[in-house]
């Protein structure tokens, strides 16, 4: 799923999205949603909180399928909840932050969480 286009118009943001189905937006926009003939997803978004959620989804959309993976080190990142539910060995924990993502590889669905190492 991708962001093929974004316009504003006043303080709506008009978004052009393909692979994805109305059904998943619908919960996040008040708008409808509408299907292009080429089958994108043209999806409107009223406010920024409604914009940042589509561009949340979409984004978190790429990383869903993929399972937090051991690094060379013998150590990967995964949320507190996961650790602590599984009895894995972890450190100490934090809140995910952006630049945990960008610097630390952390899952962009682990953003706002709190996440610790495990330990293998």
């Amino acid at each position: 799923m991708d962001i093929l286009s974004q316009s504003k118009s006043g303080s709506r943001t008009n978004f052009v999205i393909s692979g994805g189905s109305a059904e998943q937006f619908a919960s996040m926009v008040r708008s409808p949603i509408r299907k292009t003939e080429d089958g994108n997803l043209e999806v409107t978004a009223g406010n920024k909180r409604e914009a940042a959620s589509v561009r949340q989804f979409v984004e978190h959309s790429r990383y869903r399928e993929q399972p937090d993976k051991p690094s060379h080190s013998g150590r990967y990142i995964t949320s507190l909840e996961t650790a602590e539910r599984n009895g894995l060995n972890h450190g100490r924990a934090w809140v995910c932050k952006e630049l945990d993502i960008q610097t630390k590889g952390a899952n962009p669905s682990l953003e706002g969480e709190m996440i610790c190492y495990v330990y293998n």
